[in-house]
């Protein structure tokens, strides 16, 4: 582990990504962290794994493992990369670590690239940008309602797969960032994007204040103007219907109130 920090802090950039038990950040618990400063290579440092060790791998003691990584994390001077980095900051600062020096986020440097597409994810990006079919989420923990977590896993089953996703941050860093620069979209990212993830971090870590009297008292009067409506509408429609079933507000339209047809399709009136 103490060559390891030290190999971070050599380096002076590096990509890191966390394993945990939840896709919610603010109920997840770290199982792990990996990292990778160079091409093909990874380090991955478990604290949590299964009660059952079915290798010779074992779990550090977090709070050990948190302590020498802290400094590291908390260096602004490293040069640090993730991807959809909010949620590995919003993970580490429920073990108070203040990540400092984010750089980069290859997630939003994709958006930035090309807004336009739906995929953002780092599976996407490895098989778009370095040819790379990544280990399946699903594969290590399953899905639907055999789903586990990542802490109930084979450290090294865990350890290759998040290993793997440290590299593959590292990688397209390197594609990237000059994708960035050639486009001019470098100075978006250093100085709205980094910053407003940090700051959508805070919002998330706090929550926002909720003045419960006054949502209660504007949910009574939508729900009155609601049935206010309702009455208009069966008083336009001369009796009452369930105005929520097109068909029978179909019917009520346009062959009661003989209103003009748009679209007639093979269900019914559009």
């Amino acid at each position: 582990l103490q060559e390891l920090v030290e190999a971070l802090v050599s380096s002076e950039q590096f990509a890191f990504d966390t394993e945990t038990t939840s896709e919610d950040p603010m109920r997840a618990q770290l199982v792990g962290v990996s990292f990778s400063f160079k091409d093909g290579e990874a380090h991955y440092i478990p604290v949590d794994g299964p009660e059952e060790l079915t290798s010779d791998a074992k779990a550090l003691p977090r709070d050990a493992v948190l302590h020498a990584l802290k400094p590291v994390f908390e260096d602004a001077t490293l040069q640090k990369c993730a991807h959809n980095a909010k949620y590995d900051i919003l993970v580490l600062s429920h073990y108070n670590i203040d990540v400092q020096g984010l750089t980069f986020d290859t997630m939003v440097a994709n958006y930035l690239l090309d807004p336009s597409t739906r995929q953002h994810n780092l599976d996407a990006l490895a098989l778009t940008y370095l040819n790379v079919k990544k280990i399946p989420t699903k594969s290590i923990i399953g899905s639907g309602a055999k789903q586990t977590t990542m802490n109930k896993v084979d450290i090294e089953t865990v350890a290759e797969y998040a290993c793997e996703d440290a590299d593959v941050t590292w990688r397209l860093w390197n594609v990237l960032a000059p994708k960035l620069s050639e486009l001019n979209l470098q100075p978006l990212m250093d100085e709205v994007e980094v910053p407003l993830i940090h700051v959508l971090t805070n919002v998330e870590r706090n929550g926002v204040s909720l003045d419960q009297a006054y949502l209660a008292k504007m949910s009574t009067k939508l729900q009155d103007d609601l049935a206010a409506l309702e009455l208009q509408i069966y008083e336009l429609a001369g009796r009452k219907f369930n105005i929520n079933s097109p068909k029978q507000l179909g019917t009520i339209m346009f062959e009661e109130l003989e209103l003009p047809v748009v679209r007639k399709t093979k269900t019914g009136y559009s």
